[in-house]
């Protein structure tokens, strides 16, 4: 019985994992050029580097960059809301639980995310997504700790997270559905 259950929830948690990179590669590495554009010769390369901490939330905050509410939203929270599941996946799959090392696993995941944005050219290189990224991985930490604290027992904690997780990606590709095909809204719910 257990076993059963254990396998059920091992499956449950790596498509969901899957799931996650693949959202994770297509919104931070592939958002402006396919995979298959990447090493063309004749696309556009994108480079652009700040490295002033909080310069770009505080332009977008107080209205120096001519940009909609929506886009500001999209930008600060998206970049704080992909790096949450990765905070708790850290914690999930580690056996040493400390929040330093997790940290640690999580800023230099997100300095790598800019990194690879600068060398192929798509997209901006800026101090503020390695801010927000950290801010959300520990987010992330905090909630499976949470979580840890409540049920006591990984496999539980394991399930509740795999269960939440594919309910607001469900929820999420429900929303953008909807607003697309009702209004004919097209938007992005994430960066």
């Amino acid at each position: 019985m257990y076993i059963r259950q254990g396998i059920k929830s091992f499956i449950l948690f790596g498509v969901f994992l899957i799931s996650y990179i693949f959202l994770f590669l297509l919104i931070f590495i592939f958002k402006y050029v396919s995979p298959l554009e990447l090493f063309s010769p004749d696309r556009l390369y994108d480079r652009s580097v700040d490295v002033i901490p909080f310069y770009t939330i505080y332009s977008y905050l107080s209205g120096k960059l001519n940009v909609s509410p929506i886009i500001v939203m999209t930008n600060i929270l998206g970049n704080i809301i992909l790096f949450i599941p990765l905070g708790v996946y850290v914690q999930l799959l580690k056996k040493d639980k400390k929040i330093s090392i997790s940290m640690g696993i999580v800023f230099l995941t997100s300095v790598l995310v800019e990194m690879f944005q600068f060398i192929f050219g798509i997209g901006a290189t800026d101090i503020d997504d390695i801010i927000l990224n950290s801010l959300g991985g520990l987010i992330g930490i905090l909630v499976y700790r949470v979580l840890s604290l409540i049920f006591k027992d990984e496999e539980k904690v394991r399930l509740t997270i795999v269960v939440t997780g594919l309910i607001v990606i469900l929820l999420a590709i429900t929303f953008k559905v909807l607003l697309f095909y009702i209004f004919g809204l097209r938007i992005r719910l994430l960066p």
